[in-house]
């Protein structure tokens, strides 16, 4: 596992936005999504007694039970982390491109229940005993220039303002446009 959250810098380059038009920002550069597979590795690897097999099946059963809980009107709180919760949504028909249109009935009598669909939401414990506040992860992150690691890889060179076109992902959204490699 890395020990650095890796950083790449964005400028914004939609003209729409223009408070932030030109400027630059932080974006993790993300090596890869990790699969339950994965996570359950890492946490055997931590010295746990169990094997990975072991590990993965308490950890999908774990899931299951989350979903099968939020189907059954429950939130569900993960001290140090957060809740999970369903959000309702009332499906109203589609536009003429086809695409799924929502929204709020007229009357409480035009809500149909069987148009509701659900997506998972989610909020951040906000506690001191949560590891995941915005403060705690800044404290305990180790940043890591892209550009550092691109040029230890031999992947650019001092002049380059551009990347390898790894065709990685990156995390947030709303600014794309140049990346600027150089510290």
């Amino acid at each position: 596992m890395s020990n650095g959250v890796i950083i790449i810098k964005r400028q914004n380059d939609n003209k729409s936005s223009q408070k932030s038009y030109g400027r630059w920002y932080p974006r993790v550069f993300n090596l890869k999504t990790l699969t339950l597979d994965d996570v359950c590795q890492h946490i055997m690897e931590h010295g746990t007694i169990f094997t990975s097999d072991v590990v993965y099946g308490v950890t999908r059963k774990f899931v299951n039970c989350i979903q099968e809980l939020l189907l059954s009107s429950h939130k569900v709180k993960l001290d140090g982390l957060g809740t999970f919760y369903l959000k309702p949504r009332l499906k109203m028909g589609t536009n003429e491109k086809g695409e799924t249109l929502y929204g709020g009935a007229e009357t409480m009598e035009e809500l149909d229940i069987q148009n509701v669909v659900f997506s998972l939401g989610f909020t951040p414990e906000r506690s001191d005993r949560s590891l995941y506040l915005s403060p705690v992860l800044s404290r305990n992150a180790t940043r890591v220039s892209a550009t550092t690691i691109m040029k230890g890889a031999g992947l650019t060179t001092d002049d380059d303002s551009g990347t390898s076109g790894s065709g990685q992902q990156q995390q947030g959204g709303g600014t794309s446009g140049s990346v600027e490699e150089q510290p």
